[in-house]
């Protein structure tokens, strides 16, 4: 459970970057 938490922290962070650059 905590893995799938990690990774859809990880997306949205990488998505926030994305939308950043």
């Amino acid at each position: 459970m905590q893995k799938i938490r990690n990774i859809a922290i990880i997306a949205h962070v990488d998505h926030g970057k994305t939308t950043l650059v």
